[in-house]
């Protein structure tokens, strides 16, 4: 019995003197089998997060008003509950799967999907769409993704990063393809057909990892559903927070940057929808950093790559052209691959026993979920399609806190307006007037430790006459005005 680990737990004789042993069989890391069920993992996420990285296809279509009629903030509901149900799912399928359900939950999550898929086909209004789409899909995908990881888990340890990165390769090659079967199939053959085909594609993906994919059994014990206890532990607390962070604003150009391409970019609609395919196309980003993630550690590859993605998508405020976008859709999507492919061994690598990784996922997917969940309804809302820049309405305009009082008087609005700050610098969202960037500047009685009004900065002084400027002049005039004061946080370079 060369290379096995036997871990025996001895129960006292008030439990009857019962004993129980598990034996633990190193992982391969390599061979036939394990890469099978890197293969088969692949095809789980070519059917999960490659349907939910093609959404901004469905929410191009959507916008249209052919099926229905919503704002672009309510189709990015759609979108947004179906990759939060996706991760939230995870904390009950990462017990189950701990306990060796496996096979349980590929069925289940595989005729889910394929079922929404059907009845998306069928639907024509919106409530129909974000039940089959949103929810039931959504559910679908849960059953399935965290499973996925969890059996490159089990069958690699060395090069845990490499293999789970070609299995993650899967939802950039999803998010490729989809796309292009919904703008070449939806003018020839109608969405209700076009869905179909898409199903039967899922349908006859989906059977090849019922067939190879066998889970290696090693824990006999009943974990909780969320495995709080493991926030007692810094590292892994601190990489939940980050991955709520990240995910908050790493998906919005996933969503938008098809209809940004339509209606600002002077884009021709055709190029449009395949904007969503080049974004995807991030094989390289989900590859080539991974390959040295073993190395430099899954962290700190996270760290740079979303770094990286921050800044490439506060660049996109100034792109107004086609070639722009494309430049930037293949830069973005090779860093932000690296930020969603990464996770998975990110939270393995400070995790003790592999016995726990299936729940600590769960835990970790489900908190970060909420991050996905609101981010891109939000930006919805404070984005206007149209021309760019914020909706007035949602009260982001420049010198907004110029009509607040002192510190002690309006201290509700002060922590409103720094938490709004850092909201939209997540979300990486546009900051222009008539297309000059601009920046939030905050008036001095507002944030005093922002700007010392004492210290005699021009900077200071100039700003707050264009402020007087600004609150003076009509409407039409305030446009012509740029806020020359600057507030940095260092959530701005957060992905």
């Amino acid at each position: 019995m060369k290379n096995i680990l036997t871990v025996e737990k001895h129960v006292s004789l008030h439990d009857y003197d019962s004993e129980i042993t598990t034996v633990i069989y190193p992982a391969p890391d390599g061979g036939l089998l394990a890469w099978l069920q890197v293969f088969g993992s692949f095809v789980l996420i070519f059917c999960t997060w490659g349907l939910t990285n093609s959404f901004g296809a469905y929410q191009t279509y959507y916008e249209s008003g052919v099926l229905f009629t919503a704002t672009s903030s309510n189709i990015s509901w759609i979108g947004s509950i179906q990759a939060y149900l996706l991760m939230l799912v995870g904390i009950l399928t990462g017990p189950l799967f701990d306990r060796g359900y496996f096979r349980i939950l590929l069925m289940v999550g595989s005729f889910m999907i394929v079922f929404g898929i059907m009845m998306n086909s069928l639907s024509t209004k919106y409530y129909q769409v974000m039940l089959s789409q949103g929810l039931c899909m959504g559910i679908g995908m849960g059953f399935l993704w965290v499973p996925s990881l969890g059996i490159c888990v089990q069958y690699f340890e060395k090069y845990r990063s490499i293999a789970i990165t070609i299995a993650a390769a899967g939802g950039s090659v999803g998010g490729v393809i989809f796309p292009i079967i919904i703008k070449r199939l939806i003018p020839k053959i109608g969405f209700g057909w076009t869905c179909r085909v898409i199903g039967l594609i899922c349908f006859v993906t989906l059977f090849l990892p019922a067939v190879i994919m066998k889970q290696r059994k090693l824990s006999e014990t009943h974990r909780k559903i969320l495995q709080l206890s493991a926030f007692k532990e810094p590292a892994y607390l601190f990489l939940t927070i980050g991955l709520f962070l990240a995910f908050t604003g790493v998906y919005i150009p996933f969503f938008y940057i098809s209809s940004y391409a339509n209606k600002i970019g002077g884009t021709n609609i055709n190029l449009s929808y395949y904007m969503i395919s080049v974004i995807n196309a991030s094989l390289s980003g989900r590859m080539v950093p991974n390959f040295y993630a073993d190395r430099v550690g899954p962290i700190n590859t996270i760290i740079v790559a979303s770094f990286i993605s921050g800044v490439l998508a506060l660049v996109w405020i100034a792109i107004k052209n086609t070639a722009g976008l494309i430049v930037f859709s293949v830069l973005y999507g090779i860093s932000s691959g690296t930020v969603v492919s990464l996770p998975p061994s990110a939270i393995s690598s400070v995790t003790e026993s592999i016995n726990e990784i299936g729940s600590r996922l769960g835990t970790a997917f489900f908190f970060a979920g909420f991050g996905t969940l609101i981010g891109n309804p939000v930006a919805g809302k404070l984005i206007n399609i149209a021309d760019g820049e914020f909706y007035r309405e949602s009260g982001v305009i420049t010198g907004y806190s110029n009509q607040h009082g002192y510190i002690q008087r309006e201290l509700r609005r002060i922590i409103r307006n720094a938490l709004l700050v850092v909201i939209i610098c997540l979300l990486f969202k546009k900051f222009a007037t008539n297309g000059v960037p601009s920046w939030y500047a905050i008036r001095r009685d507002t944030l005093p430790g922002a700007i010392d009004p004492d210290n005699g900065s021009p900077i200071f002084n100039e700003a707050m006459t264009d402020f007087d400027d600004y609150n003076n002049n009509s409407s039409e005039k305030k446009d012509n005005y740029i806020v020359k004061g600057l507030f940095w946080d260092p959530a701005c370079v957060i992905a």
